[in-house]
């Protein structure tokens, strides 16, 4: 099996030459919002997505129209990623790493609880949930330590028997493809 970073590398490659994938997000985001595990939340932290990540634009918009309380990452130099409450129409800031993050503003972090769900972005996943991301560890890190629900949002063809997997890794409870929704909880 090939190592993380030669997956990662080859994933990535996939992906830049990825056809057809506005009908498609269309689709992964319907079927994450009719599920469930969507449903029972009262919380959506999920990421502000850049071209080359699946378009959240929709889920983030349906959770506010469904009164969710909505949070987006910042992901900060130290490897720690905060994620701070957003309002509807919220001027977001690129970063450094030119990703969309709302203004730093501590009195709105927030962590995940039991009526939380966690949007989690990857290059793709396998069918124990497992990821390859895009190489910060930030969402590992940030998995580790809360026992809400995750999903990861994922095209069918990135979702794979396996990937190369090492210790501090941490899968998904849950992912929403164009063709459903698949759990990974026993």
């Amino acid at each position: 099996m090939k190592t993380k970073t030669e997956e990662r590398k080859r994933l990535l490659a996939l992906r830049r030459s990825f056809q057809g994938k506005a009908e498609k997000e269309r689709l992964i985001a319907e079927n994450l919002l009719s599920s469930s595990v969507y449903g029972e939340c009262d919380e959506v932290f999920i990421y502000i997505s850049m071209s080359f990540e699946i378009d959240t634009s929709l889920i983030i918009d349906r959770a506010f129209s469904d009164g969710k309380a909505v949070f987006a990452p910042i992901c900060e130099k130290n490897g720690v990623m905060n994620f701070q409450r957003i309002q509807k129409g919220e001027k977001l800031v690129r970063s450094p790493q030119g990703i969309l993050e709302p203004r730093l503003d501590r009195s709105r972090a927030a962590l995940p609880g039991r009526s939380s769900l966690i949007v989690v972005p990857a290059l793709a996943f396998d069918r124990s949930g497992n990821r390859i991301g895009f190489g910060g560890g930030y969402y590992d890190r940030f998995l580790s330590q809360t026992e809400s629900g995750s999903i990861g949002l994922c095209f069918e063809e990135f979702f794979l028997p396996e990937l190369p997997k090492e210790d501090h890794d941490f899968p998904v409870s849950f992912l929403a493809t164009e063709k459903g929704i698949y759990s990974f909880q026993e």
